[in-house]
């Protein structure tokens, strides 16, 4: 699962449930720093340095001084954050839609009894 997190392949629901208990279990991020130990720090030099490369910023320090400690608090803090923005998201477009719905009821209703009262 660690690998599919790292490469942005959970749904919604499974990523949210992951970084939930990541962040709360001491050894699965440990388990998550040996993950990027074994994809950085004991890999290839030549293929790493061009997916090094592909990454932001932050990351590239953070591998570059070996710091997969830090790297794993920070991967965790973004899919956090990334969560965060789609429930503030989901939760602005129910209230618009609960606002458009009433309007047309609203304007439904005021069509109604001008055309009684007319």
């Amino acid at each position: 699962m660690i690998d599919a997190f790292d490469k942005k392949q959970l749904d919604i629901d499974t990523m949210s449930r992951f970084v939930e208990h990541v962040s709360g279990c001491l050894d699965c991020q440990e388990e998550y720093e040996i993950y990027y130990i074994m994809k950085y720090a004991l890999s290839d030099d030549e293929i790493m340095d061009k997916e090094i490369a592909s990454q932001p910023i932050p990351v590239q320090r953070l591998v570059n001084s070996y710091d997969f400690k830090a790297l794993v608090t920070y991967r965790l803090r973004e899919a956090a954050s990334k969560l965060d923005k789609i429930k503030r998201n989901d939760y602005y477009n129910r209230c618009l839609f609960a606002i458009a719905q009433f309007c047309v009821v609203l304007m439904a209703v005021f069509y109604i009894f001008s055309n009684v009262f007319m």
